[in-house]
């Protein structure tokens, strides 16, 4: 998922370099139905982990990682600036792994 919403970041400078990712090949509003079907994807995997795994902290760190990246691709389509792919998708990526670790203590 994030690797999409930063591939909808670069679309101009792609379509300039004739490099084809997802969104110049299947559109922008497309691209955004894929995020969603891949953040439920991995909730579903998340939540397989869960049953194999019990640990809660790992699966409320994937449930609140995929909140957060849902909210952060719905702020970016609206507000698509540099600093906020910065901030907020670089971030996502950034709680994602502290939320694993401090699960895992």
């Amino acid at each position: 998922a994030l690797c999409l919403i930063f591939d909808i970041r670069d679309i101009q400078d792609d379509r300039k370099n004739n490099i084809d990712t997802l969104p110049n090949k299947m559109g922008m509003s497309n691209t955004y139905h894929l995020i969603t079907i891949a953040l439920v994807v991995f909730v579903a995997l998340s939540i397989i982990q869960y049953l194999r795994h019990p640990l809660a902290g790992r699966l409320a760190g994937a449930l609140l990682t995929a909140l957060a990246t849902t909210w952060v691709a719905g702020y970016l389509r609206r507000h698509p600036t540099p600093k906020a792919y910065l901030a907020l998708a670089d971030g996502v990526m950034l709680l994602y792994a502290v939320l694993v670790l401090v699960a895992g203590i």
